[in-house]
């Protein structure tokens, strides 16, 4: 709370000073997200609570379609896929598919403190999800060769079906800027995350900046930066402990093109993280 004070009581606060209603200005086109992506290309609602961009729905559909071999191993399942079946029930297809759910494990280490190896891997994402998608590909044709030579089998046009949504899912990952700009985004080590709770933080009061930093993340969701921009400073103003909301502060200014005023509140928010973890340690120590 001290750190946050000091910011606003020195004369210069950069929620105060952040000018509202211009969301709209013209930034420099060059102006890239702190991590790699430009946060002009993209509404806020494609961003999470820490700014990092969402999984697109397309991804989505990938996992459910690779996964479908691990369903077929339900006798129900086969039983109402019919031919469907018989051709998803094949080992040959699991190697793509492990290949695909690699991409979405490293996803669940994108976080500032991931080690190098997920960076690096999470780099590639995008060539490894092509990768285990051509891999199915390639274990349909070189299996069911014999039913494409033969159009009149039931099979075929279940495995064209299958092979042209293998390949709409190969082209996505060609074609879609979104889908480059997610793999280049992955949080630096300096990046704050939510704080963990410890044991003796549990029993901790909700914060009285709660309700607006969660009414701020609404406003973010439907793509409101000036009235979020306003909710954070109400939380922050309420709770001058609250670093998630002085770190979306931040990012909304930068998604503002206000790049020296979201410096400031970037540097309250590491401030105030510094002085929380202190202030834990010393009573984990005396307890």
């Amino acid at each position: 709370a001290d750190i946050a004070a000091s910011a606003c009581s020195s004369g210069y606060c950069p929620m105060k000073a952040a000018p509202v209603g211009q969301s709209k200005a013209k930034t420099n086109r060059n102006t890239t997200h702190r991590h790699t992506t430009n946060m002009r290309i993209y509404d806020l609602g494609h961003y999470d609570q820490y700014f990092r961009l969402r999984m697109p729905a397309m991804m989505w559909l990938m996992a459910i379609w690779t996964g479908m071999p691990a369903v077929m191993l339900s006798a129900d399942v086969r039983k109402v896929m019919g031919h469907w079946s018989t051709i998803w029930n094949d080992p040959w297809l699991l190697p793509g598919a492990v290949v695909v759910f690699f991409v979405f494990w490293v996803y669940g280490q994108r976080i500032p403190k991931a080690k190098w190896f997920w960076r690096q891997a999470w780099r590639f994402g995008r060539q490894t999800l092509m990768v285990g998608l051509l891999l199915g590909g390639a274990a349909l044709i070189a299996r069911h060769r014999d039913v494409l030579i033969l159009p009149t089998s039931q099979l075929f046009l279940p495995i064209v079906t299958m092979l042209v949504i293998q390949l709409s899912f190969v082209g996505y990952c060609l074609r879609s800027r979104y889908l480059r700009d997610f793999f280049a985004d992955f949080p630096e080590p300096t990046d704050l995350e939510r704080p963990k709770t410890s044991r003796l933080a549990k029993s901790k009061p909700v914060s009285p900046g709660e309700a607006h930093y969660q009414a701020a993340l609404l406003h973010l969701k439907a793509n409101q930066p000036d009235e979020a921009l306003i909710a954070l400073r109400d939380a922050v103003t309420k709770d001058p402990d609250h670093v998630l909301a002085w770190l979306a502060s931040g990012r909304v200014m930068e998604w503002m093109g206000h790049k020296e005023e979201a410096f400031e509140a970037y540097k309250v928010a590491k401030g105030v993280s510094d002085a929380l973890l202190e202030r834990e340690n010393n009573l984990v120590g005396k307890a």
